[in-house]
Formats: C-alpha cells, sequence, structure tokens
C-alpha cells in the first residue's frame, strides 16, 4: 500500500528529525504529506496550563524545522497536544485523521515506554501501520537485511524494505531459518521473481538471532516484523526475535507493525 500520509508525533525535536530520511524515502515520488503533531507531556500531578510555554517553544521549533527542509512535504499540526497521557492524544489524532503509517523513535527496551505508555501498548492500540525505529538513520542504506520467519507482519516489512531499497538504490537480503526454508522459499520466489531489489537469499543454519547478528556487519540496517509468529490469543506485541535483535543489534534497526496482519500471498 503506499505510504502517503505518515504522521510523526514530536516529543523531542531533534528525534523527530532523525526520521526525516525515512519518511521522505517511504512517501510516493510527488505525492503525499508529512505530518509533525506536537506533543508535550506532564505529570500527573502537575496541571496542564504549565506546559504552556513548553508548547509555544515546541511550535517554534516544529515550523524551524519545516522551514529548514522546504523539499519536504511537512505540515505541522498548529494545536500543541499538552497532556499528562501524550499516546491518547495520538490515538484521538488517528481517529478522526487519515494517516497510513506512523513513524515512532524507540531506544530499543521492550519494557520500556513510548509516548508515555508501555511499548506493548502502543503496539496493540496503534490503529494504523506503525515503524518503531531504533537508532538514527544518517544515510541511505545500500544493502537492507530483512530476517522472515513468516510472522503476521512479513508483508508490510517486506514493503518498507522494498520502498526503501528504489528510494535508496539499494539491494534487500532475506534471511529466513533453514527449518522454514521449504515454507518461507515458495512464499518468496514468486516476489524475488517480481522485484529485482531483492538480490540474495540467506539461510540460518545456526540460533537465528546470531545469524543474522553477523549478516548485520555486512549490512547497513534490518528490517523485520515486530512479532515473529501468532501467540495463542493473536499476534505477540513483540516477539523473541525482535527483542533479542533490538537489544544487540549494532546498526539502526525498523521494526514494524501492521494495522492487519497477513502473510505474503493471503489476500
Amino acid at each position: 500500500m503506499p505510504f502517503d500520509s505518515i504522521l510523526i508525533p514530536v516529543e523531542e525535536v531533534e528525534a523527530a528529525a532523525t526520521l526525516l530520511p525515512l519518511a521522505r524515502a517511504l512517501l510516493p515520488a510527488g505525492n503525499g504529506e508529512i505530518t509533525l503533531l506536537g506533543l508535550v507531556s506532564l505529570p500527573p500531578d502537575v496541571s496542564l496550563s504549565h506546559g504552556a510555554a513548553a508548547a509555544r517553544t515546541l511550535r517554534q521549533r516544529l515550523m524551524a524545522l519545516a522551514a529548514a527542509h522546504p523539499e519536504l512535504p511537512l505540515r505541522v499540526r498548529p494545536r500543541i497536544r499538552v497532556s499528562h497521557t501524550p499516546w491518547e492524544e495520538v490515538l484521538h489524532f488517528l481517529q478522526s485523521n487519515r494517516v497510513s503509517l506512523m513513524l515512532l523513535p524507540w531506544d530499543g527496551d521492550p519494557e520500556g515506554a513510548v509516548l508515555g505508555a508501555p511499548l506493548s501498548r502502543v503496539l496493540q492500540e496503534a490503529p494504523c501501520d506503525l515503524l518503531l525505529v531504533r537508532g538514527p538513520i544518517r544515510s541511505p542504506w545500500q544493502r537492507i537485511l530483512l530476517p522472515v520467519r513468516g510472522g503476521p507482519y512479513t508483508q508490510l516489512a517486506l514493503e518498507v524494505a522494498l520502498a526503501l531499497a528504489e528510494a535508496w538504490d539499494g539491494q534487500v537480503t532475506l534471511l529466513h531459518a533453514a527449518s522454514e526454508a521449504r515454507r518461507i522459499a515458495a512464499a518468496f520466489r514468486p516476489l524475488a521473481r517480481q522485484f529485482p531489489r531483492i538480490t540474495r537469499q540467506m539461510v540460518a543454519h545456526r540460533e537465528v538471532a546470531q545469524a543474522v547478528l553477523e549478516a548485520l556487519q555486512h549490512h547497513d540496517g534490518i528490517v523485520m516484523g515486530a512479532s515473529a509468529r501468532p501467540g495463542g490469543d493473536g499476534p505477540q506485541p513483540l516477539g523473541p526475535l525482535a527483542r533479542s535483535l533490538a537489544e544487540a543489534a549494532s546498526k539502526p534497526l525498523i521494526l514494524v507493525k501492521a494495522a492487519r496482519a497477513f502473510l505474503p500471498g493471503q489476500p
């Protein structure tokens, strides 16, 4: 699907600025919009009126960021949300505005908070496609590593990896476990023929996380699904492979979570 309406919730302007190259690469050529939604978070025992000055400062800095990037279709929402619960503010915005993709910076802590809410809650409640970005992306990726295990967000991970490869003139390497080689190959063989950016397939004959870390030495970053496989009660918020790589990977990592979970080849 086209990522023509991208939302970046902003608590820290510096973090948002590091996401702009990624957003630009994912936008369709000559089309789309990147929305910056300013948020000021306050402790529960502090009156919201105390955030007025911070809101003014944030608005000014966001306008300056947009002015510094005239080549991007940036739209700064004029009202800065001051809240005790910034994630709730983002949810309200998503419910009343069309957003195809949301980008969030992430520190890599699986048990940490994002926008004042537990990461697991953000992953479960996001009504649109979501990218969690761990580590700044300072330059285009020439070699993109895409570990695939047939999980519920494989399709979106593939779409993101291919979009980045196309925008950055890069190549995509598929990596999958030897135990799943036949099933994964059957699902991805037609795609590899259709998309020349998929230039290589690797099979992990050892523990998958270690194989990914070794392969990462020859790649610029990872794109992968946030959950490795569906759990007993539906897709788990963060799979064991994603947890392991978030803590150990030495290069940038993009975790994707789709609003709708399905595999390549499914309608």
